[in-house]
């Protein structure tokens, strides 16, 4: 168990985690699963870009919702 909560913590603060500027406006909007999935999809994607989420934004906002 020990381990697995350092990997995360490790996670968190990589280039792609918890810790990138995107990720906590997204978190800031949907802190939970349950909001994030009442989004629509197409309002996810949006936040994504103008947060400055760059590359396949339709996939991550396919995977948050």
């Amino acid at each position: 168990m020990a381990s697995r909560r350092r990997d995360h913590r490790r996670h968190r603060d990589e280039p792609g985690g918890l810790a990138r500027p995107d990720a906590r406006r997204i978190l800031a909007v949907a802190p939970t699963p349950a909001p994030a999935a009442e989004l629509p999809l197409r309002h996810l994607t949006a936040m994504l870009k103008r947060f400055g989420r760059r590359g396949n934004t339709e996939a991550d906002a396919e995977r948050l919702h």
